[in-house]
């Protein structure tokens, strides 16, 4: 499903191969287009589909209008965006069996195919920065961050279903620790990771230079150890000293 940017509409796909566009507050069907993977526009005015037919087609949503149809040749249905402004269509896929897949980038205006960004294994999950000047792949070898127009990959890290932010300086990956994890888009380092406990409201966040804040149910989940003895210490005394409240706000913020 996709989420328009003011919160209005919403988009789902399903698995017969159609695409409904809802009214959020109402919920009330808008529009049917044909597709199961699916993405909004900021404002609504289009929405992209990728097809059982291994065909991606964008869409004026208010008409249903049929704009514009990409063809990519790749068995397999993938996953599809658009970049904020419009301008950029892209589609992953791919040949399970095979273990070869791809993300194509098109121009949105005239069907241009961009650039084919390559992987050894079936793309599932696709994102454009706002400006659409980088993009992010996932993969079961890996995600991958690419310069859109060169094709350049920039950055490889850990993890899977990818988020990139509107400005394309901060990744968000799911990890199978059960964290999710924040990296600077332009080192390829950690930023912090986010944790929640199953059955409960507790969480923590985390740093890798051990700072830490979470739920009061949570501090239990955090131990140190001593670099020279590897003594294990889960005392509240050693807790307060890492301690940082607020941390997750000043981390997206840059602050130290």
């Amino acid at each position: 499903m996709a989420l328009s940017g003011d919160g209005k509409h919403v988009l789902t796909g399903s698995e017969d191969n159609t695409a409904i566009l809802w009214e959020a507050a109402s919920g009330k069907k808008l529009q049917t287009f044909q597709g199961a993977a699916v993405a909004l526009s900021g404002d609504s005015k289009y929405a992209v589909t990728g097809s059982a037919d291994n065909t991606v087609i964008l869409w004026e949503s208010a008409s249903g209008k049929k704009l514009r149809t990409f063809n990519f040749g790749f068995s397999g249905l993938g996953t599809v965006a658009l970049s904020d402004d419009d301008k950029h269509v892209v589609n992953g896929s791919g040949e399970l069996l095979q273990r070869k897949g791809v993300a194509v980038l098109w121009d949105a205006a005239s069907g241009k195919l961009l650039q084919v960004f390559q992987h050894t294994g079936l793309v599932l999950t696709v994102a454009l920065s706002g400006d659409g000047k980088q993009l992010v792949t996932w993969s079961f070898d890996a995600t991958i961050l690419w310069e859109s127009a060169s094709g350049k990959k920039l950055q490889t890290f850990q993890g899977h279903l990818p988020a990139l932010s509107a400005d394309g300086k901060s990744l968000w990956t799911v990890s199978e620790d059960n964290s999710i994890r924040l990296w600077d888009v332009t080192t390829g380092k950690e930023r912090c990771r986010l944790y929640s406990f199953d059955g409960s409201k507790d969480w923590l966040v985390v740093t890798p230079d051990g700072r830490f804040d979470g739920s009061a149910g949570a501090w239990q989940f955090v131990t140190y150890r001593e670099p020279d003895t590897l003594k294990v210490r889960s005392d509240d005394a050693t807790r307060k000293r890492f301690h940082r409240p607020g941390l997750l706000s000043q981390v997206w913020k840059g602050e130290k």
